[in-house]
């Protein structure tokens, strides 16, 4: 393990969209502009890392082209000034591996890493799955449990786990888990040895607990607000934290979405906030205007408007 790498691996995890028209055509130039500003607006080093083409991002609905672009983009517009990340997802391990090599040469700081899943797999699929991406590049790994993903809702297993962070470039887990003790004991037992970032939500359950960043979908809008959770973080200020996030769980409450894809729940938060970054990729379902006017009153009713800073 890599423990310089994994020291940047803190704080908020931005899972940034995908700027595409409405013919699902890249916007480059606008994705740059929205990287840059993300930074510029305090997203650098210390405080965060920029995750491009993860499941907000139509990670699962890239073609290889649009994916290399979107990866190659990253790096080169933040030009080392804040930490970047990349998603993969895919059941072969060899395509995995081959997606690592081409991150860690575009100057990808960590790769966010889905397990395989089709069948339900064992402990020895998930674990050689990892270590063949592991063992292909010099690349930080997040790994990402995903039990809604998997026949069964399979979670990490401890001895699966107990494996993963022995591996040299397995520096952070992206951890959710829908048993509330799992949750906390899984922590308890490896927290010492690999970076917990908080999947669950609220984002201050983890926190409260020494986890060591969050998950941030809200900071591509609003970069003052992420950037207020995370000093109360590190102040301990969980109470204050507590305040300021209870009114905006009722936009994540106000998002019904049920879709084979992450595109839809995303679009109806950003849109709802001023981010309009074109339809999600087929063939999931375009959200309805009744969708858009239930999640727009949440926001309006949360106040994170007074934090939304971008302007299309």
């Amino acid at each position: 393990m890599n423990s310089k790498r994994r020291s940047t691996l803190i704080g908020a995890v931005v899972t940034m969209p995908t700027f595409c028209d409405d013919n699902y055509n890249l916007l480059l130039e606008k994705q740059r502009k929205h990287v840059n500003w993300l930074i510029e607006n305090g997203m650098v080093e210390g405080n965060g890392v920029l995750l491009i083409a993860g499941g907000a991002g139509e990670g699962y609905f890239l073609n290889d082209n649009e994916w290399e672009k979107l990866v190659s983009l990253l790096p080169e517009v933040s030009q080392g000034r804040v930490p970047t990340m990349a998603g993969i997802y895919e059941t072969s391990a060899r395509k995995a591996a081959q997606k690592a090599k081409y991150a860690s040469k575009a100057g990808i700081d960590f790769l966010q890493v889905g397990p395989p899943h089709y069948m339900t797999p064992s402990d020895n699929n998930i674990f050689g799955f990892y270590e063949m991406i592991n063992d292909s590049a010099d690349i930080g790994i997040m790994a990402y449990n995903t039990p809604w993903a998997i026949p069964g809702g399979l979670d990490f297993s401890e001895p699966v786990l107990e494996k993963l962070v022995g591996l040299e470039n397995m520096d952070g887990i992206k951890w959710y888990c829908g048993d509330i003790k799992q949750y906390f004991a899984t922590f308890d037992s490896f927290g010492k040895q690999i970076n917990f970032i908080d999947n669950h939500s609220p984002n201050l359950v983890g926190m409260s607990i020494g986890m060591a960043g969050f998950v941030d979908l809200k900071c591509n809008v609003a970069p003052k607000l992420t950037l207020k959770k995370w000093d109360l973080i590190k102040r301990s200020q969980f109470e204050e934290l507590r305040k300021l996030q209870s009114p905006l769980d009722q936009i994540d409450a106000a998002v019904q979405s049920n879709d084979m894809g992450e595109g839809p729940a995303a679009q109806l938060r950003l849109k709802s906030m001023g981010l309009n970054t074109g339809p999600c990729f087929p063939s999931q379902t375009q959200p309805s205007p009744e969708d858009f006017e239930r999640v727009g009153q949440a926001v309006n009713d949360s106040g994170i408007l007074e934090w939304c800073a971008w302007q299309e």
